[in-house]
């Protein structure tokens, strides 16, 4: 079949004007190889679902992609769980430009196939929606978002009925299903029969309800922290200011001109608070009003951003490592009998470690928090319960009935946390400094490497290569390693250094973690020899990555 043919055929079944008006210019105009590179193929159902920039096409996110994927994901559940349509689906959307109106497609597609839809009409944070499944009782959840992708960039992320995002076999059963049916005509419902099968949450039961899990946990502080707090435009903000007030944080700063969800997000290109000029607008304020933290949720609030005061009260910035030891450390407290912790296999060892120290199981998993979720129904079938979990991206999980990582429930945590830190006369950066002298100063630092080719060819390469002579490969997690599923992931190994190099499921990146375990002698001004040793690290990663490969910084 020619592109022409192609294009007319998709323009068929095209509800949305825009997109179709795109195509209409690419083919007067005879763009052939636009046409060719918007229709090379279909958007993979990976990472619990879709996420692409916005556009006309099947490798764009848009209307028909959406009523598509809903559609076969619709077909998936009826087949595969009992009473999937009678339980339903719960769907909602974050606060990008696209995401109301893809909501709405999906919601239409799943009244068509007969399901009972629980419709958050309101943006709201990820993890709400992640909890309302599991809360409501239904077979599934659809959240339209992009997390903390550019604003030309949308997506579809799919929950099962535990709460989780899908894993396998669901993910692969999903994706035979979209691309089975992949042509799919307009809704026909009318709205009398919408109306038998859709409920509102209009007065926020479910919200409320996640308020009162998360607020479950907190401790009375005599002591409060200064906290600034930036939503970066997203849809945190309400709630966060919300349940930092009723846990009695009445100290709270927030970035004025960030605090409305904007899916534009201005002056944000970027809205990903592991990059600094993502956090830099909350660090500025938290200047301004003295205050102890800083801290900033993604778009759609699934992730949290820290910053703490030094010993000379200067604010810095922490990475995802350390927040998740110190969250770990205040959780752990008290709480180790039958009671497992968790973190991901590119996160830092010193969990393990932590763990082992305070007599709680520990568990890995593989990169993405979907994996650590699921591991909390693995140990409901046992008496060990599901304490805490992190993924060094600035993920955290510290209920077990959210099964998602949660940013609102880890920014009210990590205020916690720094109050008893005060109450003690110390410091969360006082503390992470003890946790080093204890468990071993353990260095870590990613780098991104933008692609030029295929990071499939890029993998390749280097398990051809198998490493250098001062770091060999120690484990290709393609084969099975230590009982996980097979990941397309590489470690090398040296010492005490390691290094850990994987294709993003999501953007066109290589990302490498690298980690060197150091003894700390004494625990004062620690962060001058972490940062001298960081430097090592990332040059060691460096040099490692120009022996092996040429990609591009």
């Amino acid at each position: 079949m020619q592109i022409e043919e192609i294009v007319e055929e998709w323009l068929a079944h095209d509800p949305d004007p825009n997109t179709r008006f795109a195509l209409k210019r690419l083919l007067d105009a005879h763009d052939l190889n636009t046409l060719r590179a918007l229709f090379a193929g279909r958007l993979s159902f990976g990472t619990a679902g879709l996420r692409a920039e916005v556009g006309p096409g099947p490798l764009r996110m848009n209307c028909l992609v959406v009523r598509q994927t809903t559609a076969g994901l619709a077909q998936y559940l009826a087949k595969t769980v009992p009473d999937a349509e009678k339980r339903g689906i719960v769907v909602g959307c974050d606060a990008r430009i696209d995401s109301t109106r893809f909501a709405s497609e999906a919601v239409a597609i799943l009244l068509e196939h007969g399901f009972i839809v629980h419709h958050f009409q309101t943006p709201m944070p990820t993890p709400v929606l992640a909890f309302a499944v599991r809360d409501l009782g239904a077979s599934a959840g659809i959240v339209i978002t992009a997390s903390h992708n550019p604003s030309t960039d949308n997506g579809i992320k799919v929950y099962w009925g535990d709460g989780a995002q899908v894993i396998p076999p669901h993910d692969t059963g999903i994706a035979y299903a979209i691309t089975a049916g992949a042509q799919l005509a307009a809704p026909s419902l009318n709205r009398a029969q919408q109306a038998t099968h859709i409920r509102y949450d209009e007065d926020s039961v479910v919200e409320r309800a996640y308020i009162a899990t998360i607020l479950g946990k907190t401790h009375t502080t005599h002591v409060q922290p200064s906290i600034a707090y930036s939503p970066l435009h997203g849809v945190g903000g309400r709630i966060a200011q919300l349940v930092l007030q009723r846990a009695g944080f009445s100290q709270v700063h927030v970035v004025a001109s960030q605090i409305k969800p904007n899916g534009r997000f201005p002056g944000i290109p970027y809205p990903n608070p592991e990059y600094p000029e993502a956090f830099h607008e909350v660090v500025t304020l938290a200047d301004q009003v003295g205050a102890d933290l800083a801290l900033a949720n993604d778009p759609d609030a699934d992730r949290l951003a820290v910053g703490v005061r030094d010993d000379d009260g200067n604010l810095r910035v922490l990475t995802g490592n350390q927040i998740g030891v110190l969250l770990a450390d205040y959780v752990l407290g008290g709480h180790t009998n039958h009671c497992a912790v968790g973190t991901t296999i590119v996160s830092s060892r010193m969990l393990s470690r932590m763990a082992e120290h305070e007599g709680a199981d520990y568990f890995e998993t593989l990169t993405g928090f979907k994996w650590l979720a699921a591991h909390a129904a693995i140990l409901e079938k046992s008496e060990t319960r599901w304490l805490f979990a992190y993924e060094e991206a600035l993920g955290y999980g510290l209920h077990s009935e959210i099964r998602d990582k949660d940013g609102i429930s880890a920014l009210l945590a990590f205020a916690q946390l720094t109050a008893r830190c005060m109450e003690n006369s110390t410091s969360p950066w006082k503390r992470l400094g003890e946790l080093y002298l204890l468990y071993g100063m353990h260095i870590t630092t990613q780098i991104t490497m933008r692609l030029e080719r295929s990071g499939g060819e890029i993998m390749q390469e280097l398990r051809t290569r198998t490493g250098t002579s001062d770091f060999p490969l120690l484990y290709d997690y393609r084969n099975a390693i230590k009982g996980l599923p097979t990941t397309d992931l590489l470690e090398f190994c040296a010492g005490d250094t390691r290094i850990l190099i994987r294709p993003s499921g999501t953007e066109p990146i290589l990302k490498c973690y690298a980690e060197r375990v150091v003894p700390l002698a004494s625990d004062d001004f620690w962060f001058t020899a972490y940062a001298e040793y960081e430097i090592q690290l990332k040059q060691t990663v460096q040099a490692f990555m120009s022996k092996l490969v040429h990609v591009s910084a």
